[in-house]
């Protein structure tokens, strides 16, 4: 079964934890940064790809450490 990352890493965050769970689904089904940040852009969230690609840091650090 597939643990889901803790809504605690999200607290205090501007972005809502549904929309970086998309972006991070986005980027793992094989688009860009730039291109998650333009799908994001369509539902009106505006995010930077260095963004993006910090999200992707901060949950693959605390997957490791669930792991």
């Amino acid at each position: 079964m597939e643990q889901r990352p803790s809504k605690e890493l999200f607290q205090r965050r501007r972005t809502p934890y549904g929309i970086v769970l998309r972006a991070i689904n986005l980027y793992l089904s094989g688009m860009s940064l730039r291109q998650v940040a333009k799908e994001l852009e369509k539902l009106g969230v505006k995010r930077s790809h260095e963004a993006i690609r910090r999200w992707l840091k901060k949950l693959g650090k605390a997957a490791r450490q669930t792991a």
